[in-house]
C-alpha cells in the first residue's frame, strides 16, 4: 500500500476506517480484562474493576523552582512559562538565574 500515491479523500477515509477498527479493539481489549478482573477473586469483600483514570501525578501541588526576585512571583516548572518569566527572558537573563535555591 502506497500512501504517498493516495489521494488526499482516500487518506482520510482510511484515517476513519482506522481509527474506528482500533476503537473497536480497544473496547474489546478492556471487556477482555475486565472479565479477567472479574474472575479474580475478591479482595477483602470488594469486587476490582477497572476504570481508567488520570496519570497518578495529575493535579498534585509541586514546590515552586523559580521566583522572580522583585515581584516574589513564582513558577514550578510546569507547563507554559508564565508571562514575567517570558518577559525576563526577552530581555537576555537567564532562567538558572530565576532558580530558587534548595
Amino acid at each position: 500500500m502506497n500512501l504517498n500515491a493516495m489521494s488526499v479523500d482516500t487518506l482520510v477515509e482510511l484515517r476513519g476506517q482506522i481509527a474506528s477498527v482500533l476503537s473497536e479493539k480497544v473496547s474489546e481489549e478492556r471487556q477482555r480484562l475486565q472479565a479477567k478482573l472479574n474472575a479474580l477473586p475478591a479482595i477483602g469483600g470488594k469486587t476490582v474493576v477497572f476504570t481508567p483514570s488520570r496519570h497518578i501525578l495529575a493535579g498534585q501541588k509541586v514546590a515552586p523552582k523559580f521566583q522572580h526576585p522583585k515581584t516574589g512571583e513564582t513558577w514550578a516548572g510546569r507547563g507554559l512559562k508564565p508571562r514575567w518569566l517570558t518577559a525576563e527572558l526577552d530581555k537576555g537573563k537567564s532562567l538558572e538565574s530565576f532558580r530558587i535555591a534548595s
